[in-house]
C-alpha cells in the first residue's frame, strides 16, 4: 500500500478514523469509486487509439460543439502547451480539427471532425452496455440526482477559495 492506489487510501482514511466528517467521508467514497469508473471507462473505449484524457476532450467537444482551446485547457488542468500536442493527436486520427474563431481572429476553437459522431456513438454504446447494467438495479431517481448532486459538487470545489484561485492539476496525471 504505498499510496498511489485511491482504493488503498479510502480504506485507511476510514481505517484510520479519517472519515469522521461529512468532507472526510465524501472523500474517502470518491476515492474508493474511482478506481472502478476508470475501469468502466477504460473499457468502453476498449481498442480506441485514445486516452482517457483525449476522450474527455473528444466528448466534451461533441457535446458543446466548439470550443476554445484555451477552455479546453482550463476545464482538463491541462497546460496549453500539453493541449497542443493532445489535439494535434487527435487531429490525425481524424476526430477534431482546429479553426480560427471569427471573432477573435486571435482565437482558436476546437471542433469535431466529421468522424467524431460516430466514435461517440460507439463509444457510448460501450459504455451504456457496461455501467448501464450495473446502474438497473438501483433506484430510478437516484443516478439522475447523483449526476446533478455531482455537478454541483464540482462547481463548488472548482470556487476559487480565500487564499487564492482553486487550480486543477497542471498536466493529467500518470
Amino acid at each position: 500500500m504505498d499510496g498511489s492506489n485511491p482504493k488503498d487510501l479510502a480504506g485507511a482514511a476510514a481505517g484510520f478514523g479519517w472519515a469522521d466528517s461529512d468532507a472526510h467521508a465524501l472523500v474517502a467514497a470518491l476515492m474508493e469509486l474511482l478506481p472502478t469508473l476508470r475501469h468502466v471507462f477504460h473499457r468502453a473505449l476498449g481498442g480506441r487509439q485514445v486516452t482517457a484524457w483525449e476522450a474527455l476532450i473528444l466528448l466534451g467537444v461533441h457535446r458543446r460543439g466548439r470550443l476554445r482551446l484555451w477552455e479546453v485547457s482550463r476545464r482538463m488542468g491541462m497546460a496549453p502547451s500539453t493541449l497542443t500536442g493532445v489535439v494535434g493527436r487527435l487531429e490525425r486520427q481524424g476526430l477534431v480539427r482546429r479553426v480560427r474563431d471569427q471573432a477573435d481572429r486571435r482565437g482558436v476553437l476546437l471542433e469535431g471532425a466529421p468522424a467524431l459522431a460516430g466514435w461517440v456513438a460507439q463509444v457510448e454504446v460501450d459504455l451504456e452496455r457496461d455501467l448501464g447494467l450495473r446502474l438497473e438495479s438501483l433506484p430510478g431517481d437516484l443516478v439522475p440526482r447523483l449526476a446533478r448532486d455531482l455537478e454541483m459538487l464540482g462547481a463548488a470545489l472548482r470556487e476559487p477559495e480565500a487564499g487564492g484561485p482553486a487550480r486543477p492539476p497542471s498536466r493529467p496525471p500518470g
